[in-house]
């Protein structure tokens, strides 16, 4: 017969009280492990780092506007865009040419152009009237160096002078910003019928440009100015 010292029964008592315990009562088993052990599923460290994230705004282009030839006004109608690079034989030879400080527009220059004013010297009495009434072409070109929109009257047209690409004239006028006006070395040309202009021309600079404003008062003024070139 051998002997049992009691310490190892109550171990055996607490073995078999753990084997036979049901399940639904039994909490977490616990295994004690070294952190040796548990050194590869804990860190030895804990990295934080802020990220700011910041949301630029994306620029929206705004569209360019396409520029519009003046389409008809009277007997005027567009005839084209033409270049005006050699200044030995320019498109519009013998030009008129009318310049409205800042308020230049298509309106505006074939309504001069159709006053056929002409100063070149004739006598006091006839001063400002062509004989030959309104010339046959007007046309609109950006002048960089003077930093405004030229008009031009002849009843000439240069045969060096070939028609463009209507994109070519680029620039606006300078008295309203949705019209083309030519462009640099680029004239926006107007032409009357072969047998010339036969309704009742207005006779003003600025159908839209300096509506209601007489071609004589504005040269009172000093808003526009001509030259024979």
């Amino acid at each position: 017969m051998f002997r049992v010292s009691s310490s190892r029964l109550a171990v055996l008592a607490l073995g078999v009280l753990y084997t036979t315990r049901p399940a639904a009562a039994q909490g977490p088993i616990q295994h004690p492990m070294s952190d040796k052990q548990l050194g590869h599923l804990v860190p030895a460290a804990v990295c934080t780092s802020t990220i700011t994230v910041g949301i630029l705004p994306i620029p929206i282009p705004t569209p360019t506007p396409t520029l519009r030839p003046w389409p008809k006004q009277g007997d005027y109608s567009y005839m084209g865009c033409f270049n005006d690079t050699n200044p030995d034989d320019p498109a519009l030879p013998a030009a008129l040419t009318v310049m409205v400080k800042g308020n230049m527009t298509a309106p505006g220059c074939i309504d001069a152009c159709l006053a056929g004013a002409d100063f070149t010297g004739r006598d006091e009495a006839d001063e400002g009237v062509r004989e030959t009434g309104q010339y046959r072409y007007a046309g609109l070109e950006w002048d960089d160096e003077k930093n405004l929109t030229l008009c031009m009257c002849s009843d000439n047209l240069s045969p060096v002078s070939e028609q463009r690409n209507d994109n070519e004239c680029n620039r606006t006028c300078d008295g309203n910003q949705t019209w083309m006006c030519g462009g640099i070395d680029r004239i926006s040309l107007y032409t009357l019928p072969e047998g010339g202009y036969s309704g009742a021309g207005g006779h003003m600079v600025g159908a839209g440009a300096v509506s209601g404003v007489s071609l004589g008062a504005l040269l009172v003024s000093g808003l526009v100015t001509f030259g024979l070139f």
